[in-house]
Parts: structure tokens; sequence; C-alpha cells
């Protein structure tokens, strides 16, 4: 449950970080005073930025499911961390999985 734990937090922090670089593409806002202000893509649209925070918000409502659904299977208890507590969050209700996955995630 660990190992999948952390490809969901990579994948996770790929799509923040994706979403927060959109807006640093330098052809993404072009002027036309400039030569590449005048060039367009040869490639399709890409996405826009709410595109990607929706596959985040999808991936962490994915993931809540998940873990769910295997986590008290498996007898995982999810656990945040904050140095002077330390919560838990029981796996067999989704409402507290939905709560954990946000919470860990911000």
């Amino acid at each position: 449950m660990a190992l999948i734990d952390f490809i969901l937090n990579l994948a996770g922090l790929l799509l923040w970080l994706n979403w927060r670089s959109v807006r640093l593409d330098p052809l993404g806002k072009r002027t036309p005073a400039t030569l590449i202000g005048t060039l367009r893509r040869a490639e399709p649209k890409r996405l826009r930025r709410w595109h990607l925070l929706a596959a985040l918000g999808g991936l962490l409502l994915l993931r809540a499911c998940f873990t769910g659904r295997f986590g008290s299977a498996a007898h995982w208890t999810g656990t945040l961390n904050l140095s002077v507590i330390t919560l838990s969050f029981r796996s067999d209700f989704f409402a507290r999985m939905l709560w954990f996955q946000f919470s860990v995630s911000g």
C-alpha cells in the first residue's frame, strides 16, 4: 500500500507542477510586435490550465475511492503527522478518506 501511495503522490505532484508551469510557456502569450509573436504552433492545441487542475481533483477523488476500497482490506490507516499531533484517518469511511486525501495534498 505504501508503494501505491508513493506512486499516486508522485502523479499528483507532477500534475500540480505542470499546472503551475503552463503560464510560463513563452509561446502561450504571443504578441504580434515580435517575430515569435507571429508564429503559430504546429502541434494541436495543448491542455488549458483548468484541465490539469480538474485532473488533479479527479486523481484525489479516485485515490480516495481506491484507499477506501482496498485500505480497509489491508488494515491501512492514513496518518497525517503534524509534529505536535498525529491525526489518523480510518479507511473504511469514504468521507474521512476524501478529507485525508485533500489534507495531505494541500
